[in-house]
């Protein structure tokens, strides 16, 4: 085992009683081989399975610990943090993804910077929208062809509107997708939650999988597979074939 691979133990299992601790230990070792980032993914499923109910608990008080805050930094800058279960951000995370795009070669911003001026559209202009501040911003970056994030102004039911790159686009309310201005679609990339089967019908206590995020509790995966919740749902059987 590796110095990063001790120090992931330590953060994952503070707060665990010992018994806990050294289950999950004893069984991780054999698995020093993986990469810190697969063995922090490990960690957290072999949590799950050896203290289902302590991981269920803990999950629960991270719902009810959620947050939103500002953090003041250097150099006029600041850091907005957001804390909470991590599904809805997750589909948050997408949606930003999606309307920023990939940078190009007329657009001097990075990846990155998209994001955050996306981001702060869709704020900007859900407050515009419902009378709670003013236009939505005109300071940011220019895009191509002289339009600015800011040129797509919230008209549709369907919510705030965003950039998708070159032209206003907004979220259709009833499909869940892009619609941009040149009639053009696209559709939000859809994350999905995976579970067994026996999982599924309250059979098992296996851990769950979550698109970008990992293994999240048998209750929390039930949860978002339920009907009505935004993820496509993914059965397995106990060999690990989907089944639906």
């Amino acid at each position: 085992m590796t110095f990063l691979q001790a120090l992931v133990l330590v953060e994952e299992l503070t707060g665990y009683d010992d018994d806990v601790a050294v289950e999950v230990t004893a069984r991780m070792l054999p698995r020093a081989a993986l990469t810190v980032g697969r063995w922090r993914t490990a960690v957290r499923r072999t949590l799950l399975r050896v203290a289902p109910e302590a991981t269920d608990k803990r999950a629960t008080a991270t719902r009810a610990d959620r947050d939103f805050g500002l953090v003041a930094g250097r150099d006029e800058a600041a850091w907005l943090g957001w804390t909470g279960p991590a599904s809805p951000l997750l589909e948050i995370d997408r949606l930003v993804a999606e309307l920023a795009g990939a940078p190009s070669r007329d657009d001097g911003r990075t990846a990155a910077q998209r994001r955050h001026d996306t981001a702060l559209h869709i704020f900007r202009a859900g407050l515009a929208r419902y009378g709670l501040a003013g236009e939505p911003p005109t300071d940011l970056v220019p895009q191509p062809g002289g339009t600015r994030p800011d040129d797509a102004v919230p008209d549709a039911p369907g919510g705030p509107v965003a950039p998708d790159g070159l032209s206003p686009a907004r979220v259709d309310a009833g499909t869940g997708e892009v619609v941009g201005a040149k009639r053009t679609r696209r559709r939000i990339p859809e994350g999905h939650i995976v579970l067994s089967l026996a999982t599924y019908r309250g059979l098992a206590q296996s851990p769950g999988d979550l698109d970008g995020y990992g293994p999240v509790t048998a209750a929390t995966a039930r949860d978002l597979a339920s009907d009505g919740r935004p993820l496509r749902r993914i059965l397995i059987d106990a060999n690990g074939q989907v089944v639906d």
